[in-house]
C-alpha cells in the first residue's frame, strides 16, 4: 500500500512541470492573450480584443480592465536584451492596436486583466 502511494506521488511530481498553469489553477487560471483592440467601453471598464486563434479563426475576448496596469513596452536600443516600459492609458490607443493581456480567466471568453502591454514595434 505504501509503495502504491509513493509511486502516485512520484508520478504527480514528474507530471507537474508538464501541466499548464491554466490547468493547475482551474477556472480562474493564469491567462495570456494577444490580439488587436476591437473596442473599449469605459463605462463598463471593458476592453474587447480580437484574438487570432487556431487555424486562422478569430475569437472575441472580453477583458475587464478596472485594476489593470497598462504599459507601453519596447526594447532599449543601447541594450537590446533589456525591456523598458512607460505607464499609459488604454483609452488613448486606437482600434487595431496590438496588445498583450495578462490576467486570470473568469470564464470562457472573459479575462480579468492585471497587466496590459502595448509593444512598440521598431523596424529592423
Amino acid at each position: 500500500m505504501k509503495l502504491v502511494r509513493i509511486v502516485q506521488i512520484v508520478c504527480a511530481v514528474l507530471f507537474l512541470p508538464l501541466t499548464s498553469l491554466d490547468a493547475l489553477a482551474g477556472g480562474g487560471g493564469v491567462a495570456r492573450h494577444a490580439g488587436h483592440i476591437h473596442s473599449v467601453r469605459p463605462s463598463d471598464g471593458m476592453l474587447i480584443i480580437e484574438e487570432l486563434g487556431r487555424d486562422g479563426v478569430s475569437e472575441v475576448l472580453e477583458v475587464r480592465i478596472q485594476s489593470a496596469k497598462v504599459v507601453r513596452v519596447w526594447r532599449d536600443p543601447v541594450d537590446p536584451w533589456t525591456w523598458r516600459e512607460r505607464a499609459t492609458s488604454i483609452y488613448r490607443w486606437p482600434v487595431g492596436t496590438f496588445v498583450v493581456v495578462i490576467g486570470r480567466t473568469i470564464h470562457e471568453g472573459s479575462v480579468e486583466a492585471s497587466r496590459i502591454e502595448i509593444p512598440k514595434i521598431t523596424p529592423e
